[in-house]
Parts: structure tokens; C-alpha cells; sequence
């Protein structure tokens, strides 16, 4: 277990989609936490040209895979394995080309962990937040969405440690 003192190593995994209007915004957005980030794009993309330019703005380590966008869940999986075979990390995210990361959320799930009395970065643990916020920049609307009849951890900043990613691949 790492210390509590450490930060520990997040890799993004990011499918992308169309929305280069979106991505620049996106990848200004990332946290400074973030040690490495892997784009999947797909041959199929009719603006495929534009985010491979967009990318190049990453400010972090980042690697560009191209793979077909469907089925969606194969292309995601295309990026984990890479980022697994590239990057260093002690937790993988994964996030939406339309997700906005907050740059505190991980003092957010190290304060989660104090209340809960864990002293260090869990591993063979997924952890992440049961709500997200919606914003509509066109008719100025913010929403936010909470799943509190369900017990599920939502996508958008939602980490996977390691090791359960290497105890599936086993």
C-alpha cells in the first residue's frame, strides 16, 4: 500500500469520438495529476485529421492508438492494454472526451478514504463517485445527477487500480 503522504500515479484512457469542437477544452481541463493519457481514435472518424492535431496540445505523457469504434467496449479494452504496456501507474481512469475531471478529485477520494479510516492508496479497489454534473453551455443549465437507490461508481473520474487490472488479465 502506498503511503498517505504519495499521490499516487493516474493514466487516463480516453475513446474519442467526432467532438473536436469539445477536445481542446477537454485536454486544457486535465489535472496536472495526471501522469499519462491514451487516445483511441478510429480509422472511421470522418475528423480523425483534427484530433490527432488536437492531441498534440496534451500537456502530460500521451500515447495515440487508432482502432475501430465498434464495438465500443473492444476499443476501450484496446486502450487499457496499452496503457498498461506503456505507462508506469498505480490507477487507470478512464474518461469520456466530454468529461471535465476536477483537479481536486483526488484530495476528494483521499478525504473519502480518511472518513473511512484507510490510511493509504487501496489497491484491489476500484473507487469513484456515485454522481456527476451535467452542464448545457447553450441554455446555461447545470444539473446534478445522483444514483442513490443503486450502489454503483459512474464513469467520468471513476479509478481502477492495477492490480485488479492485472488480476483479470491473469
Amino acid at each position: 500500500m502506498m503511503k498517505l503522504s504519495e499521490t499516487p500515479r493516474v493514466v487516463a484512457v480516453m475513446p474519442l469520438w467526432r467532438r473536436p469542437h469539445l477536445l481542446p477544452m477537454i485536454i486544457e481541463k486535465l489535472p496536472d495529476w495526471l501522469h499519462g493519457i491514451v487516445y483511441i481514435l478510429s480509422p472511421e472518424d470522418p475528423y480523425i485529421t483534427s484530433l490527432l492535431e488536437i492531441v498534440k496540445s496534451t500537456r502530460c505523457d500521451y500515447r495515440v492508438e487508432i482502432f475501430m469504434n465498434k464495438p465500443l467496449g473492444r476499443k476501450l479494452n484496446h486502450g487499457v492494454r496499452t496503457a498498461m504496456n506503456e505507462f508506469e501507474f498505480d490507477y487507470l481512469m478512464n474518461i469520456g472526451s466530454d468529461d471535465i475531471i476536477h483537479p481536486d478529485l483526488l484530495k476528494e477520494y483521499r478525504r473519502q478514504l480518511d472518513m473511512l479510516g484507510i490510511d493509504g492508496w487501496p489497491d484491489m479497489c476500484m473507487m469513484g463517485m456515485n454522481s456527476g454534473d451535467w452542464y448545457d453551455p447553450n441554455n446555461r443549465r447545470a444539473e446534478r445527477i445522483r444514483y442513490f437507490d443503486v450502489p454503483i461508481i459512474i464513469g467520468a473520474g471513476r479509478l481502477t487500480h492495477l492490480s485488479l487490472l492485472e488480476h483479470r488479465n491473469t
